[in-house]
């Protein structure tokens, strides 16, 4: 499937699965709901994920204005698509205390290897992680080359409100990769374990 991420980053486009059967299967997902994304909403997820890997400065990506509006378009989409209604109000920001330690095992990174969700895949949990009252950051350390994406939990009924959660890669999609793969698939969407684990090592993730 040709997309401007896969004609200016194919080697990393590699690593998600933008072919043509792993969209059918995530059109096939959102079926089962009655769902059907719109090409737009592709389009600005493409544009999304381009913009991610071309972050090269040590600012937020997410507080970016143009990034900002992309993001807000493509949840928009989603919302239209699902019927669901925009949250009205939400709790007051947890204060911040730091963040917590989880680096990926070996054994976890080449699962992350493994995992090849289409673009759209990872904006909708991008959204997902926005609804249940998480915040988001991406930034980029020329020095060292490396990306970074943090998940701040602002949730102060939550064990781990307050908290966040890092994960790096070479490049700004492999970060934000990482990050749901951390979050969703590892912790399934839960840090209190993390609230008094030891300190762990790791090269990625």
């Amino acid at each position: 499937m040709v997309t401007r991420f896969t004609e200016l980053f194919p080697r990393i486009a590699a690593k998600f699965g933008d072919t043509p059967a792993a969209v059918v299967r995530f059109d096939a997902e959102l079926a089962d709901h009655g769902w059907s994304l719109s090409s737009y909403a592709y389009a600005y997820a493409d544009d999304l994920i381009v913009r991610a890997v071309s972050w090269r400065t040590d600012s937020n990506l997410f507080l970016s204005y143009t990034f900002s509006i992309l993001l807000y378009k493509f949840r928009a989409e989603y919302a239209a698509m699902s019927g669901r209604k925009p949250k009205e109000t939400r709790a007051a920001r947890a204060k911040w205390v730091g963040f917590l330690d989880y680096r990926l095992s070996e054994e976890e990174i080449d699962g992350l290897d493994a995992w090849s969700p289409p673009v759209a895949e990872i904006w909708e949990g991008v959204d997902k992680l926005i609804e249940d009252g998480y915040r988001l950051a991406l930034s980029y350390n020329a020095q060292f080359k490396v990306a970074t994406c943090t998940i701040m939990d602002d949730d102060s009924n939550r064990k781990a409100g307050g908290y966040g959660l890092s994960s790096s890669d070479t490049d700004g999609a492999g970060a934000l990769k990482a990050a749901l793969y951390k979050h969703f698939i590892v912790l399934e969407g839960k840090w209190d374990r993390l609230l008094d684990a030891p300190l762990t090592t790791g090269r990625r993730g």
